[in-house]
């Protein structure tokens, strides 16, 4: 029960119907604003009782990870609203947590998602992307999320001619008979040498490229230099 007009409450719905009510506030309300009341209330049930409801909602034990690609849904720098947080990447983040909200949608075994984001005759955009917001919370007992960005070089201009790689091979066994204490760095070196050259004589290896950064040619998440790039650095 709430004694104070002016106490704490944590439910921003009934905080604010209850502020309009303490002081003469007129207020405007929507079916949106009940049925947000609705599924938050909902997902506190289901993260409470997770395990009770296990067995008709998911097929899988634990939490399973959703990962959504978001490259489709990168937005230009300019578009990036005014205020927003620089560190997060400019993606069109209503369209992605309703794409989520689809995989999740098909990943569990009955349609809660539908019922629970099913928009109403004027909601609007901000209010669709609450509902879905807030069905990702209610499951979040079961799933944990996940938003990819493929890292890349969508293209690479290599200048120099055969020739010249060649002779930057030459050069750096040169090197190596006169530094003889740090040959491991040529031998490290010259074999994505060779690679250059190919790419110079119009033969690139598409799948060596790809590894520029990584061991492998995923792309995506990389946080450490792995690839053969460090290679360069002795």
């Amino acid at each position: 029960m709430v004694k104070d007009c002016h106490g704490r409450i944590k439910n921003a719905f009934v905080a604010t119907i209850f502020t309009a009510y303490c002081d003469h506030y007129p207020l405007e309300l929507s079916v949106e604003d009940f049925w947000v009341a609705i599924a938050q209330g909902v997902g506190i049930h289901l993260n409470e009782n997770a395990e009770k409801f296990r067995h008709l909602l998911v097929s899988h034990e634990g939490k399973k990870m959703l990962v959504l690609p978001v490259d489709n849904l990168r937005i230009p720098e300019l578009d990036r609203p005014a205020g927003g947080n620089k560190s997060v990447p400019a993606i069109n983040w209503p369209e992605a947590v309703q794409q989520m909200c689809q995989m999740i949608r098909k990943d569990m075994k009955m349609d809660l998602t539908t019922l629970m984001t099913k928009r109403f005759s004027n909601t609007t955009s901000i209010e669709g992307t609450v509902f879905d917001c807030t069905m990702m919370d209610s499951v979040k007992s079961y799933y944990d999320y996940g938003f990819s960005l493929t890292c890349g070089i969508p293209q690479v201009t290599l200048r120099g001619s055969p020739a010249d790689f060649q002779e930057l091979i030459d050069r750096v066994q040169q090197l190596k008979l006169l530094f003889t204490d740090f040959h491991w760095w040529f031998d490290a070196l010259l074999p994505n040498l060779e690679k250059l050259k190919e790419s110079a004589e119009g033969k690139p290896d598409i799948d060596w490229w790809q590894k520029i950064c990584h061991q492998d040619n995923s792309g995506s998440g990389v946080n450490l230099l792995l690839g053969w790039l460090a290679t360069f650095v002795p």
